[in-house]
């Protein structure tokens, strides 16, 4: 779970840089925003599931 998470995260990070290179346009931190809740979320999920 938690590789999960990090790989939401990363893919995250990939499309920030990608849109940030292709564009120059500071809307490439919704990719962010969205990788990092996504990533936020599993840890949160994966962290009720095995914490109880």
């Amino acid at each position: 779970m938690t590789e999960t998470m990090g790989v939401a995260i990363g893919i995250g990070l990939l499309l920030t840089a990608i849109i940030i290179g292709i564009t120059d346009s500071a809307l490439s931190f919704i990719a962010f925003a969205l990788g990092f809740g996504v990533g936020l979320a599993l840890l949160i999920y994966a962290g009720a599931k095995y914490n109880r």
